[in-house]
């Protein structure tokens, strides 16, 4: 017995797949319910933020306008004081005129008067050169510094009253600004006749109004900056650092920085991180007509701790609600377990009838084993067989090796059910007899049986009589020998023809230059040696028959060249169409130097392809466009490609003469001209060369016209349908 076996690994199956939908859905539901929390979540983070974004703005607006209006007061406290023309008059007599004692008390009292009112900490007169007259307020030896006097001389000549920056005294290290006051002359021009000097200590009004925050908050505060040099410079004390005020700078080039984001022209509401180090929202401001900027801010982490309280209480309510669902799904799909399983049941016991009336209704021979390999069903076909073969009569239960009584038989039919019971799908041909007259050929099936866990049960067995299928395939394959036997002697028929055909056709070749080489010299010869006896009329003659035998030498030429093309082996490779059309253009122009043609040919073209058969067709084709523009003084030829019915399109294009799309189907055939030789010359071979290239590599090629307005001449390439002719 000859035994042929297929296998493969079959897939597991069960009914658990059926309940699985009921954890999808609980899946699905605890994502929905998730994705709910986490969206709610969400806006509450965003509704939170944007209102810290608010009140931050309202803050560092009101605070910027206050510091503005702080110095708009100062300034006009200057701008008063310095329009003062009795004031000026005072101090000019006293400054012309030091020993006026009487005077000096009275400036005096009038510049401690200033201190008191408008809470300056110092106040000095200083004459146009600088040096200080009078002073009052603070400690009685502080000095206005070297700044500020270079200052008040600067102030003195231009007459214009200016407010300073926030300083650090050198005595001291107070920090103060100080507010120039030029007291303008009796005469509207000229210098002013002095100046006061008045010191202000921000700590009196400008620090407190930074420092203040409205609402209690543990990281909250207001920062003033500018810039120096490359650097921020903090101007105020700052709540989480100490020492600060025009000592502390950062770099004006850090990207995360808020102060650093001020000075290089941000405003709005950022975050960033301190300096600190700290993640912060900030609201950024500039105070106008200064070099100051207004930074408010409070830590992210205070802004975002109610959102932990609302995020722990979202996520227990999420979590309570994803256990319900849980506990709701479990009892549903327990009770549609236990449904499917009563239903299971009567199907089974449906499927089981349906079963044992197939069995007993097939020719083929069924039967079923447990996985100790005990019968648990068969049918009338299979219980004959065995009876036939081992003369056993089987039962249901019984074991299937005491069924088979022939030891070869057993040890074969063992090394299959145990493959099965492994997992795989067993299909095995043999056939029975030795007679080829009456042998019967059986296809044996065996498959793995599954229970809804997926886990191997038993096994079920099937076997087929196919000998006649058998019969058939045999007489398929001496049929397919057949037909290859005749296909390789016709191949070899062919292969002769053809070789018959190429001896006769240079046979051919050869015979008919021999006589034309004779005519075309014996002709020459009389032209030349014969000249002075023969009248024009001969000379004529002489010369038609030259013409036409040269004519009919290349016409030899191009019917030898369009049976190479045909019969030439492809090699293909990657072949660059534009270079190969820009050497036959070449050639051309460099053939017909008198003639001015535009050639126009798109660059990096590529094909898969035989480069010297390409290369003939592009010439062919250019020399076409070449030859059938040469009446145009604006001749125009043009190589390149565009998508046609899904695939690449290569064109050679020209404004020449064109052609009447009636005869467009002669165009290709050999021999075949639409114009007089003696108007553009030619044999006719040279498009039906360029057709046959082009099947050769699998395209098409078709061309279109317009008489007196051109031609075009596509083509495309397949190669590899070219190779699946063959």
């Amino acid at each position: 017995m000859i035994k042929r076996t297929f296998s493969g690994k079959s897939k597991p199956g069960g009914a658990a797949g059926f309940f699985g939908g009921f954890f999808f859905a609980f899946l699905l539901l605890a994502a929905g319910i998730a994705a709910a929390g986490i969206y709610f979540f969400q806006g509450q983070k965003h509704r939170l933020e944007a209102g810290y974004k608010r009140d931050l703005a309202a803050i560092a607006a009101l605070k910027s306008h206050e510091i503005e209006m702080w110095r708009y007061e100062r300034l006009g406290d200057a701008v008063a004081l310095s329009g003062n023309p009795f004031l000026a008059a005072q101090a000019a007599r006293f400054i012309a005129n030091p020993r006026l004692t009487g005077l000096a008390s009275e400036l005096g009292t009038f510049l401690s008067k200033l201190c008191d009112v408008y809470r300056y900490r110092s106040a000095w007169l200083l004459d146009p050169d600088g040096r200080v007259l009078i002073r009052r307020g603070g400690r009685p030896d502080e000095p206005p510094g070297e700044q500020a006097l270079r200052r008040a001389q600067a102030i003195g000549k231009t007459g214009i009253a200016a407010l300073g920056d926030l300083e650090e005294a050198a005595s001291d290290g107070a920090v103060h600004i100080d507010v120039f006051v030029p007291l303008s002359p009796p005469s509207p021009t000229g210098p002013a006749v002095g100046t006061i000097v008045l010191r202000s200590d921000p700590a009196d009004f400008l620090y407190p109004l930074i420092q203040t925050w409205p609402t209690p908050s543990r990281s909250a505060e207001t920062l003033l900056v500018r810039r120096e040099g490359q650097d921020v410079l903090y101007l105020n004390e700052l709540r989480h650092r100490r020492n600060t005020a025009l000592h502390l700078r950062m770099s004006g080039g850090d990207v995360n920085l808020p102060a650093a984001m001020a000075v290089r022209g941000t405003e709005g509401e950022v975050e960033g991180m301190d300096y600190r180090g700290v993640p912060v929202l900030s609201a950024i401001r500039r105070i106008p007509d200064s070099p100051w900027f207004l930074i408010a801010k409070v830590d992210l982490a205070e802004i975002r701790a109610p959102l932990r309280r609302e995020g722990f209480l979202m996520a227990s309510l999420c979590l309570v609600l994803i256990a319900a669902a849980g506990l709701g799904l479990s009892w549903l799909e327990r009770r549609e377990r236990a449904e499917y399983h009563r239903r299971a049941e009567a199907e089974i016991q449906k499927r089981n009838e349906v079963l044992r009336g197939v069995q007993e209704s097939t020719e083929a021979l069924i039967f079923s084993l447990d996985r100790d390999f005990r019968y648990t069903s068969f049918n009338s076909g299979h219980a004959a067989a065995m009876k036939a073969l081992y003369g056993k009569d089987i039962r249901p239960g019984m074991w299937f090796y005491d069924a088979m009584t022939v030891a070869e038989d057993r040890k074969a039919a063992r090394a299959n059910l145990e493959r099965v019971l492994r997992g795989e799908s067993i299909t095995d041909e043999s056939f029975s007899g030795d007679d080829e007259l009456f042998r019967r050929y059986f296809q044996v099936t065996h498959n793995p049986i599954r229970s809804e866990a997926g886990d191997i049960v038993g096994v079920v067995v099937v076997s087929r009589d196919i000998t006649a299928r058998k019969s058939v395939e045999e007489a398929v394959r001496r049929l397919n020998a057949d037909l290859e036997r005749r296909v390789t002697e016709r191949t070899a028929q062919l292969e002769a023809a053809n070789a018959e055909l190429e001896a006769f056709s240079y046979s051919v070749s050869h015979d008919l230059r021999a006589p034309l080489r004779i005519i075309d010299g014996f002709s020459q010869a009389v032209l030349e040696e014969q000249d002075r006896s023969l009248n024009e009329e001969g000379r004529v003659f002489l010369r038609r028959i030259r013409a036409n035998v040269q004519a009919m030498g290349n016409l030899i030429d191009d019917m030898l060249n369009l049976a190479r093309v045909t019969k030439a082996d492809l090699r293909v490779e990657d072949v660059d169409l534009s270079r190969l059309a820009e050497s036959a253009a070449a050639a051309l122009a460099g053939a017909w130097p008198q003639r001015t043609v535009d050639v126009v040919i798109a660059p990096g073209l590529t094909a898969r392809g035989d480069v010297r058969l390409l290369q003939a067709a592009l010439e062919n084709l250019i020399e076409n466009a070449w030859k059938f523009t040469s009446k145009r003084s604006d001749a125009r030829i043009e190589f390149g490609s565009e998508a046609v019915e899904g695939t690449t399109a290569f064109f050679v294009r020209d404004n020449g003469v064109g052609f009447d799309m009636a005869y467009a189907g002669k165009l290709f055939a050999p021999f075949q001209r639409l114009h007089a030789k003696d108007e553009f010359p030619g044999t006719g071979v040279g498009l039906a060369t360029v057709q046959r290239i082009v099947r050769r590599h699998g395209g098409r090629v078709w061309a279109e016209g317009v008489v007196d307005q051109g031609a075009v001449f596509y083509f495309t390439l397949d190669i590899g349908k070219e190779r699946r002719h063959e």
